[in-house]
Order: C-alpha cells, then structure tokens, then sequence
C-alpha cells in the first residue's frame, strides 16, 4: 500500500496518498492548531472588470519635456509683459513721464507673448492630451524630472484587437521581469494616433529598468464589473487532483475542504473565485498542511487506485 510522510511544522501525518477526494472535513487539536501556523480570514465579496490583452512601448519623453518647459518659459514671459504694459499704461495715464511710444511698445510686446503662449499651449495640449487633466499641475514638474532621469518611463499601450471604446478603458498594467503584473500611473486616451487602427493610451510606470523602445505585455481595464465573485489570497487555494481547493473553517479547529473555481487574478496576485460565499472564513495560511492532515485521516481510496 502506497504511504507518505509529510512534516509539517513539527507534526508528522501518515495518510494514504489517493487519488480521488477523501475525507474532505478535519478536525484539529489547539496543538496542532498552532504549529502548522494556520491563519484564517472572512472572504469578501468582489468583482473585475473587463480585460484586454495589449501591447505597451516605452516610448521617448523628450517631446513632452521639451513642449513643457517652452510653456513654461511662455507663461514667464507673457506674466511678465503683461506686468509692464500694465506699468506703463498707468505711468503715462498718470503724466510720469512714460511717453505714449513707450507704452505702445509695451503694449505690442504682451500681445506677442500672449500670441506665443497661445501657439505653445494649443502644442502642449495636442501633444499631452488628456493627461493634463488627470495630473495635477503642482505634479508636473516631479513627474517630468523623474522622466528625464529615467526614474519614470512613458508608455503607449494599444490593444492587440480593437475590443473597446476609449471611454470604456480606465486603466492598464504591464508584465516585467520582475513582476506578473504592474499597474501604472494613467494618463487616459493618447491625443496621438499609435501603430493600430485603435485607440491608443498613456501611461507611467514607475520602473527604471524599462528602456526607451522596449516592449512588453500589458492588459487593459474597462470600469464595468463583468464577473462577480469573491477575493481570496493566491495562498489559500490549493490545486489538487486538477481542481482548485480552498479549507472553510465551519467552527473553532474544524475546516472543510471546498472546491473552487478561479475566475480571473486581482490586484496584489488574489484571485476572484466562486465556490464559497462571502463572510466564510478560509485558511489563508497553512492550506498545504491541512491537505497533508486531510489525506492523512482520509479513510477512502479509489477502487481502482486499492493495493
């Protein structure tokens, strides 16, 4: 007869190894309780919305910088033509010895900066977008440096089929090396048309190990709930016998094997699953022991699996 031995926080458990579900409820001592470091915690309700698969390229900031400091400068100049036509208009209203020349001149320098200003801030706005309203103008300035340095990187994401309307998508993250998903700073629809026949958007990630041209998988969010479920930790759920598992606590040290079905990753790494309702506690830490304590007092094997 097939046997196992699995230690587990100090305790060992002999159980037959089947192959088909077993006693699927276990009773525990406080004892082992405690040394298996068993956590538990009540599962909410949640929802995701809809997914598309993209495509996301870091993309050269030089443009935005470079359009944002002549705004600047613009904005500077204007502020500070404006301050001496004002000046001189009063001067010579009140006989000061400003003459009329000199406040006409004045007067055609702020019209020309206001011209300039114009002509750069229809730039600024065609070239940034919607991006302008979604950042703070106080976070401009941090965000443009951390760009230049390479703290930050500028990203265009278009969606590998045209799935969606623009207003419809309200985020996206990519897929790195160094993490499965990474959520980024949104900027909304590109004012640019990208390489598809679709929309194409903006966003930040806040990763300087992208290089300028690289490319990556990304996925893109839309705002409205598709599957309804709820959110468990990625290490309450065990896979087993090809089928998903997560332990219900029913009472105090009794848990209760119950089979899952995974919809779709969260945020953080959870998944969004059915097969359990929401307010029912689960094991969120220490499910492989209570696999190991459940075969271990199953009393079922499989006919065909017998010695």
């Amino acid at each position: 007869m097939n046997s196992f031995l699995l230690k587990l926080g100090g305790v060992a458990f002999f159980g037959l190894l089947v192959a088909r579900l077993a006693h699927a409820e276990i009773a525990l001592t406080q004892a082992q309780f405690d040394n298996l470091g068993i956590q538990t915690h009540p599962v909410v309700a949640a929802s995701a919305g809809t997914e598309f698969a993209a495509i996301a390229r870091v993309v050269d900031p030089l443009p935005w910088i470079k359009v944002d400091n002549d705004w600047q400068a613009a904005t500077a100049s204007t502020n500070a033509a404006r301050a001496e036509a004002a000046r001189t208009r009063e001067l010579n209203k009140n006989g000061n010895g400003v003459s009329t020349h000199v406040m006409e001149t004045a007067q055609a320098q702020l019209v020309a900066e206001e011209t300039k200003l114009r002509s750069i801030s229809a730039e600024r706005q065609l070239l940034l977008g919607e991006a302008l309203r979604r950042v703070d103008a106080a976070a401009w300035p941090p965000l443009l440096q951390d760009l230049a340095s390479g703290r930050a990187r500028l990203l265009r994401i278009e969606p590998a089929v045209i799935t969606a309307k623009p207003a419809e998508v309200s985020g996206a993250a990519i897929r790195t090396v160094a993490s499965d998903r990474t959520a980024l700073q949104w900027l909304g629809v590109s004012a640019q048309a990208g390489n598809s026949a679709s929309a194409s958007y903006l966003g930040i990630a806040h990763d300087g190990s992208l290089a300028i041209g690289e490319v990556a998988a990304a996925v893109l969010f839309a705002p409205t709930p598709e599957l309804s479920g709820q959110r468990v930790p990625a290490s309450a759920v065990l896979r087993w016998q090809g089928r998903n598992w997560v332990y219900v606590s029913e009472a105090a040290l009794h848990f209760e094997r119950q089979d899952v079905s995974l919809l779709r990753r969260l945020d953080g790494g959870d998944w969004l699953v059915t097969g359990i309702e929401a307010g029912d506690v689960i094991a969120t830490e220490g499910s492989a022991a209570l696999l190991a304590a459940d075969l271990g007092q199953g009393k079922e094997t499989a006919p065909d699996e017998a010695e």
